[in-house]
């Protein structure tokens, strides 16, 4: 099923991406795709779709992002899309010439607010994208986490560890059991 869903996904890449052929005519143009993962997920659940997207000539950037598990927001919203700027001008340098962000789950909500506020892409494709931070029941469910944290840094306390309700797919989780979730998976796979 994955892979079935991976190889509709590609299609639906290639179809996005202006026209593009797979196939010799890529050559004319090189293009370049920042793939952007979910929050909680690890570069495998992409790996197939960038294979397939490399093996047809397209230059995939994957970066560790801000808001990744691994390093769970240790930048803020405006310096995670500096960072992606950086990967953008890593693929202009490699030879790319139209670019294409790219976004899974909370990788989709940044990719699309790194398009708002940039010139220059060539496209925007979002896949399954996460919760929107400026909804009502984001607001209910994590309204008193987010006032305690602009507390704490409005009292000089933003650099402080604390402990905050987290969302997903609907189930409040504690970042640092998801954490080691992952690094646990990451330890079984290589």
């Amino acid at each position: 099923m994955r892979k079935i869903f991976t190889s509709a996904l590609v299609c639906f890449v290639f179809t996005v991406l202006a026209g593009f052929q797979p196939g010799p005519a890529l050559g004319a143009e090189k293009i370049g795709v920042v793939m952007l993962n979910d929050k909680n997920r690890d570069f495998l659940d992409l790996e197939n779709l960038v294979e397939q997207l490399s093996g047809a000539g397209i230059i995939v950037k994957m970066p560790l992002a801000a808001w990744h598990i691994r390093r769970i927001y240790d930048k803020t919203y405006e310096q995670a899309l500096k960072e992606l700027d950086e990967t953008v001008a890593d693929l202009k340098s490699d030879g790319a010439k139209r670019i294409f962000i790219a976004g899974h789950g909370l990788g989709a909500n940044v990719a699309l607010g790194y398009a708002a506020s940039r010139k220059g892409l060539s496209g925007l494709i979002l896949m399954s994208t996460s919760y929107f931070t400026t909804g009502k029941g984001f607001r209910k469910k994590l309204g008193a986490d987010v006032a305690r944290a602009r507390q704490m840094v409005n009292e000089g306390k933003g650099k402080e560890v604390g402990e905050f309700k987290d969302i997903d797919h609907g189930k409040k989780k504690k970042c640092q059991k998801m954490m080691k979730k992952i690094n646990k998976k990451l330890e079984n796979v290589k």
